[in-house]
């Protein structure tokens, strides 16, 4: 049944019931109608009822106790959910990624895969890819103000290939400061063979082009 409030016809609103769900929206023509809102199975959503598109509300999931608040444009969904559990999640429920933005511009992306992107969307196998496109800034900046205070942990145990990378700081020459997984260092070297190997740059050594130099605040030794 259906009731309808307006003088026209064809352009008016509507209020109604069917066995399955109750409804508010327009018509617009004998067999042209929009749902404002619509009440099925103790959900509410508001949007059309002819897809899956709109805001959809779902309180009280006999599945698993909780409450869903759900955007939806018919092919990808964000959902809010409060979970009987404890939690709370912000969940893409399609094979899309997370995008959060700011004045209109991405600014953070998780992709379907679980890869976080910041400040940049290249491809990356990286499982965290940040990147700073301002001149003279920081990337990121890791900041511990504690008595006892650590910087970062970087932990490979796990891993039996010696070859590869701990650590590695790259310069535009495509070398800098590198730490492999056997413990070797190498500075201006890319694999290093030794604990700690040292390599400066082609032009003959002086007091401007030395490969390694230790001082105090007295003086020191230079190696060329």
């Amino acid at each position: 049944s259906e009731i309808s409030i307006g003088a026209d016809g064809d352009n008016r609103g509507i209020v109604g019931y069917t066995p399955s769900r109750f409804y508010i929206g327009t018509r617009q023509s004998g067999t042209n109608y929009f749902d404002t809102v619509n009440v099925s199975g103790g959900n509410v959503g508001i949007g059309p009822a002819s897809s899956a598109s709109g805001i959809q509300l779902q309180i009280g999931n006999t599945s698993n106790n909780s409450a869903i608040t759900r955007v939806t444009n018919g092919t990808t969904s964000v959902d809010l959910t409060a979970s009987s559990s404890g939690k709370a999640f912000l969940e893409v429920g399609t094979n899309h990624p997370l995008i959060l933005a700011t004045n209109a511009t991405e600014r953070m992306q998780i992709t379907a895969a679980g890869k976080v992107f910041i400040g940049d969307t290249t491809a990356s196998n990286a499982q965290l890819r940040v990147k700073q496109s301002t001149n003279a800034s920081w990337a990121v900046n890791i900041i511990n103000h504690q008595s006892v205070a650590y910087g970062l942990s970087i932990d490979t145990t796990a891993s039996s290939a010696y070859t590869v990378y701990n650590f590695a700081a790259y310069t535009p020459q495509g070398s800098g400061f590198f730490v492999k997984n056997s413990g070797n260092v190498g500075i201006g070297v890319t694999d290093p063979d030794t604990k700690l190997e040292v390599k400066g740059t082609s032009a003959a050594p002086s007091a401007t082009a030395q490969i390694l130099s230790v001082t105090n605040t007295t003086g020191g030794t230079r190696l060329d």
